[in-house]
């Protein structure tokens, strides 16, 4: 890694000389030559050279262009380590080099990325460590649209990276429907673990606001179970269906 990092950086070096660029205007060189590593080529599919390091992770290349030139960071380049985060023991002492390659991407994009987007893929990868680090990362701060997110498509790990305070006064917030979206996700997971937590959970009745728009269908509140419907078809379906009901 730290000899592949040193040789990008004098190839860099070497090509803003040959180019014959004044000493004086070589910053400016090579921050049109960093911007054409990320270039992307015409071919369907076609990758640069700057997402070829992320999804490589080779930190010491991202250090060394990024520190050049930050507007190289972007989505593509932070979804390349999101499905790479390590999925093992949260506790691994073991550094994670897909983690360090997410942290110093996101980092250089100074917040223009969607966080829910970003939410949405490190849920969805599943990748609870890396779930686990946005939530320390905004200080234990963690928005209703978030907490939803991992109930309805997230695990049990994952909602309990959320302090109990906080999963309580979600559950409690709103309409009180977010075991019915767990329930009609069929999510088992989040379904076990917050009634293992907040039994009276089940007692519930509540609306969608997604989906119940009339005026007779908001009159027709739910209890959570009633989301399950009737029993499916499909063996596989059927055994999480059980295991809810």
């Amino acid at each position: 890694e730290q000899g592949v990092t040193e040789v990008a950086r004098v190839m860099l070096e070497e090509l803003v000389m040959h180019l014959g660029a004044k000493p004086e205007t070589y910053p400016d060189v090579q921050k049109a030559l960093l911007e054409i590593i990320n270039v992307r080529p015409k071919s369907p599919g076609g990758s640069t050279a700057f997402l070829g390091a992320a999804k490589k992770l080779r930190i010491g290349v991202l250090q060394l262009l990024l520190a050049q030139c930050p507007s190289l960071a972007s989505m593509d380049s932070l979804s390349a380590t999101i499905t790479q985060v390590g999925k093992g023991d949260i506790d691994e002492a073991k550094k994670d080099p897909a983690l360090d390659a997410f942290q110093l991407i996101l980092e250089s994009m100074s917040g223009l990325g969607d966080m829910m987007d970003i939410w949405e893929q490190a849920v969805k990868a599943p990748s609870p460590k890396l779930v686990k680090y946005l939530i320390e990362r905004d200080d234990a701060h963690i928005t209703y649209d978030q907490f939803a997110l991992i109930i309805e498509k997230g695990t049990a790990q994952m909602l309990s990276f959320v302090d109990r305070k906080t999963r309580e006064a979600f559950l409690n917030l709103g309409p009180g429907n977010l075991l019915h979206r767990a329930v009609k996700s069929k999510n088992e997971g989040t379904v076990e673990s917050i009634l293992s937590e907040f039994p009276r959970e089940i007692e519930k009745r509540a609306v969608d606001p997604l989906t119940d728009k009339t005026l007779a269908q908001k009159q027709a509140s739910k209890y959570p179970m009633e989301h399950l419907g009737e029993a499916p078809s499909d063996k596989k379906t059927l055994v999480t269906y059980m295991k809810i009901r």
